[in-house]
Parts: structure tokens; sequence; C-alpha cells
């Protein structure tokens, strides 16, 4: 609160001199009606005596009649003694009553005219003269010049109000919106009922990938991205590999780190980043390195668990087949580079077979032969008759036969 003390009216101080030379008038200041612009705004007018010995003139500007001071306008000293004036262009509210006077400071103190009052028309419209950058990046910092901005202003980025950083009448400094939908947004100021707004759109960088590394890893490996224009918030950034969604753990303008995810459906993969609500497709794939299997126990019985050792075997321990020949065994547990498995019933025709190990389009052969221990054996699992319901069984010089109804129950034949 401000406390000053008001001449009501024109300060006139004289001196005693010699009739000859007459009275010396001192030093004056006075408060002069306003004058508006047709095109908003106001002008404050006064006028003053006296001004080689006046340090400071300008205006007080007032909400009310004299005890609440919204704007102290310092001219500076003054070059001659007359008339003086100030145009007020903004933060000025249609229709809103503001009292004001004019002043002056010497070296005796502060001296001023009386207050008056105008009811004003509003202020100017504010005007965009040019901004920069014009291009850059979510929550990139944009610096607008123009006219008229005062101190109400706000700024709209298609829509989205932005954060001002400093302001005053020519300059605002203000953030992108995080919020925004579209890569390109068209400036527009608000103030006290006015708009105006950029010739030109500010528009969002697209990102670029420029390389990928490696490009030949396992799943759940780390995948370094290299490019330009990422946003520097991971979440704002959506890497796709394949048809899946990768987790995004670190990101940089220049650098994105995702983890290649585990339900990929192929093992040769694209990789597209979203950022700066723009996509952009690598021109470089990245391969999923296929299992290998060093070791399967030499032998064993079917339905006993045996650890097959090896490695880039996929996380998620159910996604791995293993196969003993052309059976299908249960995988019950797993790491990257073991598996537990259950050796399957057969059919195993030579009691020994090969082990595969296979995720996605890809596979492991083992080096080594598992032997079946067991006395008896499924040779085959592709006969044409039932395992049921057989009519007799016989064995001549140690071959043992059987004569079975067929699966087909329209089918009136039997096998021997």
């Amino acid at each position: 609160m401000y406390k000053y003390l008001f001449l009501a009216m024109t300060v006139l101080i004289f001196c005693g001199c010699s009739e000859d030379e007459g009275p010396e008038i001192m030093v004056s200041v006075t408060t002069e009606d306003v004058a508006f612009p047709d095109d908003g705004g106001v002008i404050l007018k006064g006028s003053l005596v006296k001004f080689n010995e006046i340090s400071i003139h300008g205006f007080h500007l007032f909400l009310d009649s004299g005890n609440f001071l919204i704007k102290k306008i310092q001219l500076g000293k003054p070059g001659q003694s007359g008339s003086f004036e100030v145009e007020i262009f903004s933060d000025l509210k249609e229709g809103t009553t503001y009292f004001y006077q004019a002043y002056i400071e010497t070296k005796d103190g502060i001296l001023t005219g009386e207050i008056r009052s105008f009811i004003s028309l509003g202020s100017k419209a504010p005007e965009i003269t040019s901004f920069h950058p014009t291009e850059g990046h979510l929550e990139d910092t944009v610096m607008i010049k123009g006219n008229y901005f005062g101190n109400f202003a706000q700024v709209y980025f298609n829509g989205e109000l932005a954060k001002l950083i400093e302001k005053n009448d020519s300059v605002i400094t203000c953030v992108v919106p995080a919020t925004i939908t579209t890569t390109t947004s068209q400036i527009l100021l608000k103030q006290l009922g006015h708009e105006s707004k950029s010739n030109d759109s500010f528009k969002l960088y697209k990102p670029e990938i420029h390389s990928l590394n490696p490009t030949t890893l396992p799943i759940r490996g780390v995948l370094n991205i290299k490019g330009d224009h990422f946003d520097i918030v991971e979440d704002r950034n959506t890497v796709i590999i394949g048809d899946t969604e990768a987790i995004v753990v670190s990101s940089t303008r220049t650098q994105l780190i995702a983890i290649i995810p585990d339900h990929i459906d192929k093992s040769i993969l694209s990789v597209i980043v979203n950022a700066q609500l723009q996509s952009v497709k690598s021109s470089d794939i990245v391969q999923i390195i296929a299992p290998v299997i060093n070791n399967v126990p030499a032998s064993g019985y079917t339905r006993n668990e045996v650890t097959i050792e090896g490695g880039n075997f996929h996380p998620v321990y159910n996604k791995n087949k293993v196969f003993f020949g052309e059976a299908e065994a249960e995988v019950i547990d797993g790491t990257l580079n073991q598996l537990l498995v259950k050796v399957p019933d057969g059919p195993f025709p030579s009691r020994q077979s090969s082990v595969t190990v296979q995720f996605l389009d890809l596979k492991a052969e083992s080096p080594n032969k598992f032997e079946v221990e067991d006395a008896w054996l499924m040779i085959t699992n592709s006969i044409p008759f039932s395992f049921y319901g057989g009519v007799g069984t016989f064995t001549i010089e140690n071959s043992a036969y059987v004569i079975a109804p067929p699966d087909d129950i329209n089918d009136n034949q039997y096998y021997l």
C-alpha cells in the first residue's frame, strides 16, 4: 500500500522579490484530462513548471480514489516545462473506472497534481509479430514477440494453454504444452477480451532413426536406438518391435534404450519409433538369436524329468517347445540356459532320438542322441486299429500277434 501527499490543484510557489523583478514562479505540476486513441488504450496528460529543478516526472494509476496503486509510470527527468503525456495500451479493462495523477520529484520531495478519473474503453488488441524457434519439441521454450501483451495475457497452442515463464508488454517466453494433439500449432494470444493469432504455425520436429545396436540379440535383450528428436520423457516415446510394444527404459533427444518384448511372433523384426506425435520406421531390422543346445542326458526313462542345457532359450519357459524325435515333451520349468522337461511316451522306433528346442521360427538340435531305457517302447502311435477291444492274441516262434477291430465303427474289417 502506498501513501502520497495529494495536491488538489496546480501548485504555484512564490518568493519575495523586488518590484522590478516581479514574483518568481516556482516548481509546480498539474493533472490534465485524458485522451482516448481510436484503437484502445488511454493517454494520460499533465503539465509542469520549472523543469530544471525536477529530477523525475510521471503518473500514478489507481483502481480507486487514491489508495490502491496499480502502476507507477516514471518518465525520468523532463527536458522542458509545459505539457507531458504517456500512452497506456494494455491491462485496461473495458468499463472500469480508473484514477490517475501527475507527479514530480524534486530535492524537496514529491509533488502531485489532483486525482482525476476516466472510464476505460479497453486496451489495444495485442499483436504477435514473430516467435522463435518455429520448430521444436514438446515442452520446449518459445519466445513470442509483439506489442500490447500486458500482464493478463494467456498463450494457447491449438487450444492448449501454455505455461508462461516471463512476460512483458512486448515479449512472452512460454513452454510448448505437452498436451497438444497435432504436429503443427497456431499460436493464439488472449488478453482482456482481445485475441491475436500468429501468421505462421509452430511445428514439432519429426523423429529420426540413424542406427540400431546390436542388430542381433536375444529376447529381453537391450536395443540401443540412436537418432534425433526423441522425447526426453520416456513414456512419451513408443517403440514397436515387430508388432509388439517394447518397454522404453531410457530416453534422450538422440537415444532410446528399449527391451525386446517377450510376446514377439517372429524372429526378424522391424523397429518403429513414435515420438513428437509422429512415427518413423528404421531402415534396419533386428534378428532374434537362435537357441543353442549344449547337452542333453545320454539316456533316461519316459515320463521322467531331464534337464537340457544350452543358451538363448525363450525367457518365458513354456514358450519353448521341446521335441524328442517327433514327440513333444512337457516343459516344466526353465531359464535362458536350462529347460526342465518330461520325456514323452514316444514313439521311439529306434530307441534313440535327437532332442530339438524351438520357439518362433528358430530351433536348435542336440549334439548327442537320447536313449530310452524303458523295457517296452512305443513304436508308433498312428496304427489304424483300435487299442481297445482286441479279440485275441497269440504267439508263434517268439512273435506276438494281435487281432483287433478298426477305429472306424463303419469298417467291418479286422486287423492282424
